[in-house]
């Protein structure tokens, strides 16, 4: 099919700009597709990481079948390597073209002397990045519970738990693995919460309050166990730009202890991240996974010094065999971290 750029300037563009454009303008054309395939592309641009078809069906909350259709009409553009079966593009230059409005918004016609059609696939980063979040959080809502792996008893070491390593690819889904690991750089990116109501405010505090301990226990059945502080991290910077954009302190679930109408000074992120700091020194394989479900309220309201590690914490730590769970409270000033990480399991 030929193609036949019309917008003016045409002598100034790129040539590669042209090229981009004739191949957008063939797969981006039909109006009834457009949207589907345009949050296809944008993801694949958006991505955190390099993902499959499947993964990328999962995030653009479609089906497999229209990825493939969607990565094909753009083969000249995007590929999927047979090393890891992950979406690639070619060069750096196209998701330059994709992200520069004045570039991605032009008009074409898409035979000689027909009407010219507009085509916009312009990628809004801070909008996708949010759209992205927003299913991260989804995802996890849905697939992220105690005990992942479904281990028998909280008092084996994971690295004594046979099989663990097949366990966890089953029960961790790809899709699942990408959205434990990269919702909070999604959530960092996204433009700022504008009001109170805001669903990735609202999703953000769901999280803490429900599925914290069960994604923390997913990194560690991952071994990503090192990348949860700088997540949290991330969603602590994105939560200091919604209070710099709302100016006023009220709905910060993250810094005020439910029941208590009192903020303290540091979060509970940042409480979070203190403790992972030091949980993270222990190799994580010398753990028990469900060790992790302490509970954070409780430890948010007595770990008054973000700082050190010298104020008396109280947590919860949910032990368990086969045949029956219970609580074990400890308490930091009668009792060694160390020797609760290693043999209280």
């Amino acid at each position: 099919m030929n193609l036949w750029p019309t917008s003016a300037g045409r002598g100034e563009r790129l040539v590669v700009d042209e090229l981009y454009q004739q191949i957008l303008g063939v797969a981006f054309g039909d109006d009834r597709v457009y949207h589907e395939r345009l949050q296809i592309l944008h993801t694949v641009l958006c991505a955190e990481s390099r993902i499959n078809e499947s993964v990328l069906a999962d995030l653009s909350n479609t089906d497999q079948d229209t990825v493939k259709t969607v990565v094909d009409s753009l083969h000249a553009v995007l590929f999927v390597s047979s090393k890891d079966n992950c979406v690639y593009w070619y060069h750096a230059s196209f998701p330059d073209f994709v992200f520069t409005q004045v570039q991605a918004k032009f008009r074409i016609s898409l035979y000689p002397n027909y009407p010219t059609h507009e085509i916009n696939v312009f990628c809004d980063t801070s909008v996708h990045h949010a759209v992205l979040a927003h299913q991260c959080f989804s995802i996890m809502q849905k697939w992220l519970h105690f005990n992942m792996c479904d281990l028998s008893s909280s008092y084996i070491f994971d690295s004594d738990v046979p099989n663990l390593s097949d366990q966890t690819h089953k029960k961790l889904t790809p899709t699942l693995r990408y959205a434990s690991r990269h919702w909070a750089r999604h959530l960092l990116q996204a433009a700022p919460a504008e009001n109170d109501t805001n669903d990735l405010l609202l999703f953000l505090n769901n999280f803490m309050c429900d599925k914290l301990l069960f994604w923390i226990e997913a990194m560690n059945l991952m071994d990503a166990i090192l990348e949860c502080s700088p997540s949290l991290k991330d969603a602590e910077d994105w939560l200091k730009r919604v209070r710099n954009s709302l100016f006023v302190m009220k709905w910060n679930y993250l810094n005020i202890i439910p029941g208590n109408a009192t903020a303290r000074p540091a979060g509970v992120l940042g409480r979070c991240c203190k403790f992972l700091n030091f949980f993270c020194r222990h190799s994580c394989h010398k753990v028990n996974s469900t060790f992790i479900h302490f509970s954070i309220g409780y430890m948010a309201s007595t770990f008054t010094s973000l700082e050190t590690l010298e104020t008396s914490v109280c947590f919860y730590s949910i032990n368990f065999t086969a045949e029956r769970y219970y609580h074990s409270t400890i308490a930091d000033d009668n009792y060694q971290y160390t020797d609760h990480v290693h043999c209280i399991v």
